[in-house]
C-alpha cells in the first residue's frame, strides 16, 4: 500500500506539471483509477483481516453528513427547484469530482497506512514530487527551461506577470506550497548531510514559487500560521530558537529575492504594497469584496438560502461573472450554515488531533505535528481567498497522512496508553495523566 499512495500522489503531481490528459471516461482518469484501487485494497483487507476499526470517528462523521447533506440538495435543486441551466451530469460529476473524491482521498490515506515509517515514506514521497513541481515552475517560468508548459498570466493589468504554477492558476499552485512548505522545512530540521541539503532547497524553490505567483491570500495564510503556530508551541521552541528560525527564513526570502528577477521583485512590490495599501476595497481585494457582496445580494433575494442553501454547485449555473473566490462563501451559498459549519469542524478537528499528538510525540516526530497544523492553518486561511478545486486532492491527501501519524503517536505513548486506561475505567479510580512531556523526559518552559 505504501507502494501505491506513492505512486498515486507522484502520478498526480506529474500529470498536472505536465498537463496531461489522462481521462479515461467522464469523471474517471488514471488519477481516479489508482485511488480506487487503493481503496477497492483497503476494504479488502479490513473485511478479510477481522481488524477493521473506525478512528478519528467525529472528524469522518462530519465528512460523511456534509457529502450526504450536499446529495440531498444536488437532488432537491435537481428534481425539486428545478434551476435554470442546471445540469444532472455537470453537477453530479462535480459532486463524485470533489466531496466524494475528497473523502476517499483522506480514508485511503489515512486507513492505508499503518505505521509511522510509512506514513513518513509516502509524505517524502508527496513533498518531493511536490519540490520537483516547483522546479520546473520557477526555473521554466524564468526562461531557463525552455519548455513553455508554465504559462504567465497577461489578461489584466491587476494579474500580469503572476506566474500559473503546475497545480493550476496562480493561487491554486500557492496554496499547495504553502500546505507542504512547512513540512519541507520539518524535513530539513529532522534530516542530515545531502538529504537536509535536499529538503532545504526544495523548501527554498517553493517560497521562490510562492513569490512568483504573487498569492497575497497564500502569503498572508503562512505568515500568520506561522506566527500561531509559534504561539501555542511555544513549550517546545525557545526564543533562541525562533530567533534562529526567523534568521534562516531572513536570509532564505533575501537569497530568494535576489536570484529573482526584477519583473517580480516589481510584481511583488505592486500587488503587496501597491494593491493591499493603495487604493479602495475593490482594487485593494482586486474586486473580491465586489464578488462576495454580489453573491450575498443573492442570497438576500432568497433569505432560507442563509441557512440551507440554494444546492449543491448551483452558484456555477448562475449568471455571476466570476467564481466566488471564497471557498467559505462558495460552501455557504451552496449548502448553508450546515455545510460551512460541518466544514468548520473537520478542520478544528484535525487540528486539535495534531496538536494533541505534537504534545506526546517523540522528539523527532513532534516538527511533523508542528509543521502540519503550520500548513494546514495556512491554507485554510489562503482558501478565504480563493476557491480551491485540484489542490484539495493535495490537502485531504496530507490530512490523511497527518492523522494517521496522529492516531499512531497517540496510541504508543506513554500518555495515550495512560488516557485509555482512564478512559476505560470507573471513575472512582481514575487517576490524572503526566503533565505531556514529564514520562520523556523532556525540558520545556512552562506557558
Amino acid at each position: 500500500m505504501k507502494l501505491l499512495l506513492s505512486i498515486l500522489v507522484l502520478t498526480l503531481v506529474a500529470l498536472q506539471t505536465f498537463s496531461i490528459d489522462a481521462s479515461l471516461a467522464p469523471g474517471l482518469s488514471l488519477k481516479n483509477a489508482l485511488l480506487y484501487v487503493a481503496a477497492a485494497s483497503i476494504i479488502v483487507r479490513l473485511v478479510f483481516s477481522g481488524r477493521g476499526k473506525a478512528e478519528m470517528v467525529g472528524l469522518q462523521g462530519c465528512f460523511l453528513f456534509l457529502i450526504a447533506y450536499a446529495t440531498v440538495s444536488w437532488l432537491i435543486a435537481l428534481l425539486a427547484v428545478k434551476y435554470p441551466h442546471y445540469e444532472f451530469l455537470t453537477s453530479a460529476i462535480a459532486l463524485k469530482g470533489s466531496l466524494y473524491d475528497y473523502a476517499i482521498f483522506f480514508v485511503v490515506f489515512f486507513y492505508g497506512l499503518q505505521t509511522l515509517e510509512d506514513s513518513l515514506a509516502v509524505l517524502d514521497a508527496l513533498l518531493a514530487g511536490v519540490i520537483v513541481a516547483n522546479v520546473i515552475t520557477v526555473l521554466d517560468a524564468s526562461q531557463l527551461l525552455g519548455w513553455n508548459i508554465i504559462p504567465v498570466r497577461t489578461e489584466d493589468i491587476y494579474e500580469m506577470g503572476r506566474v500559473q504554477g503546475a497545480f493550476g492558476e496562480s493561487n491554486q499552485h500557492a496554496a499547495v506550497v504553502v500546505l507542504l512548505l512547512p513540512a519541507m522545512f520539518a524535513k530539513a530540521i529532522t534530516t542530515r548531510g545531502a538529504a537536509r541539503m535536499f529538503w532545504g532547497v526544495g523548501a527554498l524553490f517553493g517560497v521562490a514559487a510562492v513569490f512568483m505567483t504573487a498569492s497575497r491570500g497564500a502569503m498572508l495564510g503562512i505568515a500568520l500560521a506561522a506566527i500561531w503556530g509559534s504561539y501555542i508551541f511555544r513549550r517546545f521552541i525557545s526564543l533562541g530558537k525562533i530567533a534562529g528560525w526567523m534568521g534562516v527564513l531572513t536570509l532564505v526570502i533575501s537569497i530568494v529575492l535576489v536570484a529573482m528577477s526584477a519583473t517580480y521583485t516589481e510584481l511583488l512590490r505592486e500587488r503587496v504594497v501597491g494593491l493591499s495599501f493603495g487604493g479602495d476595497s475593490f482594487d485593494a481585494s482586486s474586486g473580491r469584496t465586489w464578488i462576495w457582496a454580489t453573491a450575498i445580494s443573492r442570497m438576500m433575494e432568497s433569505p432560507w438560502t442563509f441557512i440551507t442553501g440554494f444546492g449543491w454547485d448551483v452558484y456555477s449555473s448562475m449568471d455571476f461573472e466570476f467564481a466566488p473566490h471564497n471557498t467559505y462563501l462558495g460552501l455557504w451559498f451552496n449548502l448553508g450554515l450546515p455545510g460551512v459549519i460541518a466544514f468548520l469542524l473537520i478542520i478544528a478537528q484535525a487540528l486539535f488531533a495534531a496538536r494533541a499528538a505534537a504534545e506526546v510525540a517523540a522528539p523527532q516526530i513532534r516538527p511533523h505535528m508542528v509543521a502540519f497544523v503550520i500548513g494546514f492553518t495556512a491554507v485554510c486561511i489562503a482558501m478565504f481567498f480563493v476557491e480551491l478545486h485540484v489542490p484539495q486532492l493535495y490537502v485531504w491527501a496530507y490530512v490523511g497522512l497527518a492523522m494517521r501519524v496522529a492516531v499512531t503517536v497517540r496510541q504508543s505513548s506513554p500518555q495515550g496508553a495512560v488516557a485509555a486506561r482512564a478512559s476505560s475505567a470507573p471513575v472512582q479510580g481514575w487517576k490524572r495523566p503526566q503533565k505531556p512531556g514529564a514520562a520523556a523526559g523532556w525540558v520545556s518552559r512552562a506557558p
